[in-house]
Protein backbone atom coordinates (compact mmCIF):
# COMPACT_ATOMS: atom_id res chain seq x y z
CA UNK A 1 0.00 0.00 0.00
CA UNK A 2 1.10 3.31 -1.19
CA UNK A 3 1.54 5.64 1.32
CA UNK A 4 0.85 9.77 0.86
CA UNK A 5 3.56 11.04 3.12
CA UNK A 6 6.83 9.40 0.97
CA UNK A 7 10.12 10.27 1.57
CA UNK A 8 12.68 11.06 -1.25
CA UNK A 9 15.34 9.64 0.81
CA UNK A 10 14.81 6.15 0.45
CA UNK A 11 17.32 3.35 -1.54
CA UNK A 12 14.53 2.72 -4.21
CA UNK A 13 14.08 6.28 -5.16
CA UNK A 14 18.15 5.90 -5.42
CA UNK A 15 17.87 3.34 -7.59
CA UNK A 16 15.60 5.21 -9.75
CA UNK A 17 17.47 8.66 -9.99
CA UNK A 18 20.94 6.75 -10.46
CA UNK A 19 18.57 4.76 -13.69
CA UNK A 20 17.93 7.76 -14.78
CA UNK A 21 21.43 9.42 -14.77
CA UNK A 22 22.65 5.97 -16.48
CA UNK A 23 20.45 6.59 -19.14
CA UNK A 24 21.14 10.46 -19.30
CA UNK A 25 25.06 9.32 -19.47
CA UNK A 26 24.72 6.55 -22.01
CA UNK A 27 22.68 9.10 -24.82
CA UNK A 28 25.25 11.65 -23.89
CA UNK A 29 27.69 8.80 -25.16
CA UNK A 30 25.63 7.71 -28.37
CA UNK A 31 22.81 5.44 -28.27
CA UNK A 32 25.16 4.00 -31.08
CA UNK A 33 28.46 3.20 -29.38
CA UNK A 34 29.16 -0.11 -26.74
CA UNK A 35 30.12 2.21 -23.62
CA UNK A 36 26.71 4.34 -24.59
CA UNK A 37 24.43 1.42 -25.00
CA UNK A 38 25.47 -0.07 -22.14
CA UNK A 39 25.20 2.68 -20.12
CA UNK A 40 21.96 2.66 -21.28
CA UNK A 41 21.01 -1.03 -20.47
CA UNK A 42 22.18 -0.83 -17.01
CA UNK A 43 20.43 2.05 -16.87
CA UNK A 44 16.85 0.54 -18.24
CA UNK A 45 18.24 -2.55 -15.95
CA UNK A 46 17.66 -0.66 -12.70
CA UNK A 47 14.00 -0.12 -13.55
CA UNK A 48 13.10 -3.83 -12.83
CA UNK A 49 14.72 -3.35 -9.71
CA UNK A 50 13.24 -0.30 -7.98
CA UNK A 51 9.70 -1.67 -7.58
CA UNK A 52 10.92 -4.98 -5.57
CA UNK A 53 13.29 -2.97 -3.83
CA UNK A 54 10.82 -0.20 -2.68
CA UNK A 55 8.44 -3.05 -1.36
CA UNK A 56 10.74 -5.01 0.35
CA UNK A 57 12.16 -2.35 2.16
CA UNK A 58 8.31 -0.96 2.96
CA UNK A 59 9.65 2.32 1.33
CA UNK A 60 6.86 2.35 -1.52
CA UNK A 61 4.92 5.64 -1.58
CA UNK A 62 2.87 7.76 -3.60
CA UNK A 63 6.07 9.77 -4.03
CA UNK A 64 8.18 7.13 -5.41
CA UNK A 65 5.64 5.90 -7.72
CA UNK A 66 5.78 9.45 -9.62
CA UNK A 67 9.46 9.38 -9.67
CA UNK A 68 9.80 6.25 -10.82
CA UNK A 69 7.18 6.79 -13.67
CA UNK A 70 9.08 9.98 -14.67
CA UNK A 71 12.29 8.94 -15.14
CA UNK A 72 10.17 5.78 -16.81
CA UNK A 73 8.63 8.04 -19.06
CA UNK A 74 11.41 10.72 -19.90
CA UNK A 75 14.05 7.78 -20.52
CA UNK A 76 11.94 5.71 -22.95
CA UNK A 77 10.79 8.55 -24.89
CA UNK A 78 14.81 10.17 -24.84
CA UNK A 79 16.19 6.81 -26.03
CA UNK A 80 13.37 6.89 -29.10
CA UNK A 81 14.48 10.29 -30.05
CA UNK A 82 18.05 9.68 -29.67
CA UNK A 83 17.73 6.24 -31.75
CA UNK A 84 15.79 8.45 -34.09
CA UNK A 85 18.33 11.32 -34.74
CA UNK A 86 20.94 8.74 -34.84
CA UNK A 87 18.87 7.41 -38.03
CA UNK A 88 18.93 3.46 -35.81
CA UNK A 89 14.93 3.73 -36.45
CA UNK A 90 13.13 4.58 -38.85
CA UNK A 91 10.67 7.53 -38.82
CA UNK A 92 7.36 5.23 -38.38
CA UNK A 93 9.04 3.31 -35.42
CA UNK A 94 9.61 6.45 -34.41
CA UNK A 95 6.28 7.68 -34.62
CA UNK A 96 4.87 4.41 -32.80
CA UNK A 97 7.35 4.71 -29.58
CA UNK A 98 6.77 8.71 -28.98
CA UNK A 99 2.84 7.95 -29.17
CA UNK A 100 3.19 4.91 -26.63
CA UNK A 101 5.29 6.91 -24.41
CA UNK A 102 2.65 9.66 -24.74
CA UNK A 103 -0.14 7.54 -24.36
CA UNK A 104 1.45 5.92 -21.20
CA UNK A 105 2.63 8.95 -20.35
CA UNK A 106 -1.05 10.43 -19.92
CA UNK A 107 -2.23 7.31 -18.35
CA UNK A 108 0.02 7.44 -15.84
CA UNK A 109 -1.18 11.35 -15.07
CA UNK A 110 -4.72 10.02 -14.40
Amino acid sequence: MNRPDGNINTVANAITITGGSLVAKGLREGIDTPTGLALVAAGRAADLIDGPTARARHEDSDLGAILDASFDKVGCAAIAFSMYRKDIVPTPVFIGMATQNLANGVATAK
